[in-house]
């Protein structure tokens, strides 16, 4: 079967990968923030299509091609190093060492999982697909996390909307969310927290998990001291070296206007966590109740982000796991606040075009960077 040959992010590809990005968001920004969308029709089939073609052919991300070469390195003799989880092994001997194969099946997967997950909470599919592609694409099809935070939020999905057998549905909730670990330990934060999810979030729930940041930043670290000095996340790595990685890639954007792109990152995110606070709690008794706590696990995940970043600002990779695949629930809240005439339509576009710029900014540095 035909594989990828190219090593590193070439020009030509890039450019041709903003431009279909363009004329993607051109089509279809109108017909996302209108209201009573079909879920039936060509223009969705067209939106899916492009959804899953842009994750799983990424390739203006070097995260990309980083993968490639694990992928058809991989050492399948006892005791070998290899980077990633072990479940990665079995896909990759399956396809061979194919990176195209490899690709389709791992965020292929991940994006037949988001779907499952925005079917199942009841939210407009074309607006949720649409808004996860404008704001989101480029970080979807960034890593392999991607596939395990899509098993995760589609097992929570069992714990927030349970199927009418209520047992079966908690059993494959627990096991799809314990499933999770294995394509990317980072996932052990989320399930961590997973508990959380049976709280309705309401006011005094909020203020209260608020209140608590500073003895979530003393449990922390503790916690964190712990996998410093022993690397309890990941076995297969030396951790010290790898926080020292994405360290030093961070620190490659502490320009002007790299400050300037993260402060806008971090206004988008709060942003939308402004609105869903708003509105969860302000019409708390007219927010379907599987939002309400799909909310109150996006709080708490966003209160333990919030409190390891205060443990230690020069590691910012924790801060960034939780919050950056915290996508799919936000997405799903946002729809479902907007079509249920929560959030106004203004406010639903700011998010769009704000997400849109953002995307937009980091493809014009790759750009940049390839002439």
């Amino acid at each position: 079967m035909w594989d990828i040959n190219i090593n590193e992010p070439l020009f030509w590809p890039t450019l041709w990968y903003i431009l279909a990005f363009l004329f993607i968001v051109f089509l279809g920004f109108r017909r996302a923030t209108s209201r009573g969308v079909s879920n039936n029709d060509v223009g969705l089939f067209f939106l899916l299509s492009c959804f899953f073609c842009f994750s799983v052919f990424d390739v203006v991300t070097g995260d990309f091609f980083n993968f490639k070469e694990v992928v058809q390195n991989y050492d399948f003799s006892v005791g070998a190093f290899n980077h990633g989880e072990p479940i990665y092994g079995y896909i990759i001997e399956w396809c061979n060492r194919n990176y195209i194969l490899f690709r389709l099946l791992v965020f292929g997967l991940a994006c037949l999982l988001s779907i499952g997950a925005f079917k199942r909470f009841g939210v407009n599919l074309y607006i949720a697909v649409f808004f996860l592609f404008a704001t989101n694409i480029r970080l979807f099809g960034y890593s392999r996390a991607i596939l395990a935070s899509s098993v995760f939020f589609y097992g929570l999905s069992f714990w927030c909307k349970p199927i009418s057998k209520k047992v079966v549905s908690y059993v494959i909730g627990v096991c799809l969310i314990l499933l999770s670990y294995q394509f990317h330990h980072s996932t052990i934060i989320y399930i961590a927290l997973s508990p959380f999810v049976v709280i309705r979030g309401d006011k005094r729930f909020s203020i209260l998990i608020i209140l608590l940041i500073p003895v979530f930043s003393f449990v922390l670290k503790e916690i964190y001291s712990d996998i410093l000095q022993f690397g309890l996340l990941d076995e297969y790595d030396d951790l010290q070296s790898k926080l020292s990685i994405y360290s030093e890639g961070l620190s490659l954007s502490y320009s002007i206007w790299g400050l300037i792109r993260s402060g806008l990152g971090t206004l988008l995110l709060y942003y939308e966590f402004y609105l869903c606070m708003r509105s969860c709690l302000k019409s708390n008794s007219k927010v379907d109740p599987s939002i309400r706590m799909l909310f109150s696990f996006v709080l708490i995940a966003i209160v333990t982000a919030i409190a390891s970043y205060l443990v230690d600002t020069s590691v910012i990779i924790y801060y960034l796991r939780i919050t950056r695949f915290l996508m799919i629930p936000i997405t799903i809240i946002i729809v479902y606040l907007r079509q249920n005439s929560f959030i106004v339509d203004k406010e639903f576009r700011f998010l769009l075009l704000l997400g849109i710029a953002l995307q937009l900014w980091d493809l014009e540095n790759t750009i940049k960077y390839l002439i």
